[in-house]
């Protein structure tokens, strides 16, 4: 599965290069640009292998991104090699970084992130963000499903989805927040509408 932001690491002697493409996480979009013939072993192969840079924490924070290996580390790719990976990955998402802005024609996959603020994303496709817990000032779009499943928190959010959305651990929805949705949610342990979700949240707050 391809995650934000993916790349394919090759190996030019005793030099390692990373290539990505603008907008685009697919591992075999980004073969097929550069001519690059398919991974096959567990290891990858003797000169290239599969890469993600994965922000675990807050998306914003630089020092929240990880380096993952899709096929394991290769025994070639030195701890130097490394270093400029996660050097290199660090200049590719300094942009959606600066901008807060992620947008994708296809599905995005962001299921290490558990804080946003002042954050948009933007799919064509799906959206996962299945560990982020709480969501401030942002908001997100995804064209197909959109699950925010241990999500607690969205003040002063906006989300939208062509499809379901998965709002399992939401309490309820802050009158500062908005929710379009094409089809149901997925809200206090069963599939409601809109509505029903907006109703169900006025009489918690009338209770309080």
């Amino acid at each position: 599965m391809c995650k934000y932001r993916s790349g394919e690491a090759v190996r030019r002697g005793d030099r390692i290069e990373l290539l990505t493409l603008p907008g685009d996480d697919s591992h075999n979009k980004i073969r097929e640009r550069y001519g690059i013939p398919e991974a096959t072993g567990s290891l990858g192969d003797p000169y290239h292998t599969p890469v993600e840079f994965v922000p675990c924490g807050d998306f914003a924070n630089l020092a929240d991104y990880e380096l993952i290996y899709d096929a394991d580390r290769p025994e070639w790719l030195t701890d130097s090699m490394q270093d400029t990976l996660v050097r290199r990955f660090r200049a590719v998402v300094a942009p959606d970084i600066a901008d807060r802005r992620i947008v994708r024609d296809g599905s995005i996959f962001l299921d290490s992130i558990t804080d946003m603020k002042n954050t948009r994303i933007e799919s064509g496709g799906d959206i996962w963000l299945s560990k982020l817990a709480s969501m401030e000032h942002s908001r997100i779009k995804a064209g197909g499903y959109l699950n925010l499943s241990k999500l607690t928190s969205m003040e002063h959010s906006h989300i939208k989805s062509g499809d379901y959305a998965f709002l399992s651990k939401l309490a309820s929805i802050p009158a500062n927040a908005d929710i379009e949705v094409g089809g149901k949610i997925f809200f206090r342990g069963e599939f409601r509408t809109l509505a029903e979700c907006r109703t169900l949240s006025s009489q918690q707050a009338n209770n309080q």
